[in-house]
């Protein structure tokens, strides 16, 4: 997205300034998941030669629906995301009463925590809604896609961000991110 090219150089230039080496339109193989690798080296699909002794495998905007698909084809369009409506309901006949939210539904706008947050508590309405036996026209309804925000920490002090007007960088970063990073929103 347009939108997010200056917070991408900004990121990029500061990972580079602390030595970070950024390998970009690769892959690394399949067969690697979060953690701990043991050999400690590994060729990407490129053919670069790799050490490391952790990986983190973050594959960013890749719906994991392939198990949906392989089983109910009408339930994933063809960008491989979950099809639903405007209430989060899945998309397809005798699916009513199945919803769907989060980075696998194609519900406009970024696949991010945040947005799955505030999506969160409208499909709560809507199932509890749902079990009363309300009928789909009071369903709360998605209206567009939420604003573009995304703040990127490098550390507590770096980083960079998009609001949805502008790029911001490290300072506005940190103010909003950096002091604990959310990893407690994780933990448990």
């Amino acid at each position: 997205d347009d939108a997010f090219v200056g917070m991408s150089k900004k990121l990029l230039t500061q990972l580079q300034a602390k030595g970070v080496r950024v390998i970009l339109d690769d892959s690394i193989p399949k067969d690697l998941t979060t953690g701990p690798i043991d050999p400690t080296s590994f060729t990407t699909k490129k053919g670069v030669e790799l050490t490391a002794d952790y990986v983190m495998v973050a594959l960013g905007g890749r719906p994991n629906t392939e198990w949906v698909k392989s089983s109910h084809p009408e339930l994933v369009d063809s960008k491989g995301y979950l099809k639903v409506t405007d209430a989060f309901v899945l998309d397809a006949p005798g699916w009513e009463r199945y919803y769907s939210l989060g980075d696998a539904a194609n519900t406009p706008g970024l696949k991010t925590n945040y947005i799955a947050t505030q999506h969160a508590s409208l499909v709560a309405h809507n199932v509890v809604a749902a079990i009363k036996g309300t009928s789909a026209d009071k369903l709360k309804r998605v209206n567009g896609a939420p604003g573009a925000l995304m703040v990127v920490p490098i550390g507590k002090g770096g980083g960079a961000g998009y609001l949805g007007f502008a790029t911001v960088g490290s300072w506005i970063t940190s103010f909003a991110k950096g002091k604990t990073l959310f990893v407690s929103k994780f933990h448990g």
